[in-house]
């Protein structure tokens, strides 16, 4: 794609707006220019700018705190009151005890750490451990009573392990669970009419509560990848606007540079008060062709904007036949785009000039910059801006331009 054609600049314009995060979020910025922070801040502090799993992460977070509330208060407020009630009736004491320890740590590790990451199934294995122990430390006609504390927890260890795995994994989880205690209770000679009945309505009323809050986080997720798509939606909309009206300011900025010297020179020509073969209307012309080019340039994403925009003006002139020769010294500051057109101006009106040569030399150090041109041409108007300090000199049939920009300490 030609660079300065309108579909160069359109593509130069959209590769400045920064897409993030997978289009989730955006950061926007002007072209040649540096991002407006409120415009930043405002499309960054957004749930689809901070990423799709974000909105996920915030409703889950609550579920699981109140997750792990309840599995505490099911350790301390039953199990363990279950356990000091029945400590002459167990075959065991010190097999509780373990078992409750070790479900104690497991819960303290859910609620430092949201994601249990690569201890996921290393724990689920002492969690089944744990209720294996605590199971078989119970006498045999008491399987299926209070004392067996562990049958109402399990369950919750299985949601907080497992609740971004889906509904699925929490049902084998809890079906896993209720096959041990049956298990159980034929090994030990217990599983008759009463006791299976038992089995069951227990787990019918405690597994009720465990399975709804798995229920509970499938439709969180669900509402929360639904938020976030219609947060990315409203959000590229709003990009999609904020560029829109930053290519209209952009063409409006063109527009009303050229509008200064272009266009009073197009009515000229198109009034006839202006004559094309008249050596200073050519070279006004020249001048404003260079400073189109220039103007094109200054849209270019490119490391060094002031060499690229004087490559502008130097091939105007070597499309006129001029020779010029380039040289460039010393590292130079970055420069905004009025300093700039101010070191170019000087240079772009005395290249245009130019009969046959030119030689236009680049200096930069820490704190200034000057650009400057010997030509075999006439003396260019002096031009003044703010902060650039132009000088001309005149030799025979040569000329000297400089024009020097020195940082304001």
């Amino acid at each position: 794609m030609s660079r300065g054609s309108w579909g160069g600049r359109l593509a130069r314009v959209r590769r400045a707006w920064v897409w993030r995060d997978g289009g989730a979020g955006a950061a926007v910025g002007r072209i040649g220019g540096q991002p407006n922070p409120a415009t930043l801040s405002a499309e960054t502090d957004t749930p689809a700018a901070r990423g799709p799993g974000w909105t996920a992460a915030t409703y889950l977070r609550g579920l699981r705190l109140a997750t792990v509330l309840i599995t505490f208060a099911g350790l301390l407020g039953l199990a363990l009151p279950v356990i000091i009630a029945h400590a002459e009736v167990y075959r065991s004491l010190t097999m509780e005890l373990v078992a409750f320890g070790v479900l104690f740590a497991v819960a303290v590790f859910c609620a430092v750490r949201a994601d249990p990451g690569r201890w996921r199934w290393p724990l689920l294995v002492l969690v089944f451990g744990s209720a294996l122990l605590a199971l078989t430390g119970v006498p045999p006609e008491l399987v299926v009573s209070r004392a067996e504390w562990s049958f109402m927890l399990l369950g919750w260890f299985g949601i907080l392990l497992l609740l971004d795995k889906g509904i699925g994994a929490l049902l084998i989880f809890l079906g896993v669970h209720a096959a041990v205690n049956l298990g159980q209770l034929v090994l030990v000679g217990q599983a008759n009419r009463a006791a299976l009945v038992g089995l069951l309505i227990a787990g019918v009323t405690v597994f009720g509560y465990q399975v709804a809050v798995g229920f509970a986080a499938v439709m969180l997720h669900r509402i929360a990848a639904k938020a976030a798509v219609a947060a990315r939606a409203e959000q590229q909309r709003r990009t999609a606007t904020a560029i829109a009206a930053e290519l209209q300011r952009d063409h409006q900025e063109r527009y009303a540079a050229l509008s200064r010297t272009a266009l009073p020179l197009l009515v000229d020509l198109a009034s006839g008060r202006a004559d094309p073969g008249d050596e200073l209307v050519r070279r006004r012309a020249a001048v404003e062709a260079a400073r189109m080019r220039r103007l094109f340039a200054e849209g270019d994403e490119v490391a060094d904007p002031l060499l690229h925009e004087l490559a502008a003006c130097i091939d105007t002139a070597q499309r006129q036949g001029v020779s010029v020769q380039l040289a460039v010294r010393g590292q130079r500051p970055p420069l905004d785009l009025a300093v700039r057109r101010a070191l170019t101006e000087p240079a772009l009106a005395t290249l245009v000039a130019a009969a046959s040569t030119a030689r236009v030399t680049v200096v930069g150090s820490a704190n200034a910059v000057t650009v400057s041109v010997v030509a075999d041409a006439p003396e260019p108007p002096v031009v003044r801006a703010d902060g650039v300090e132009v000088t001309n000199l005149v030799n025979a049939d040569r000329v000297w331009v400089e024009a020097k920009w020195r940082a304001q300490n």
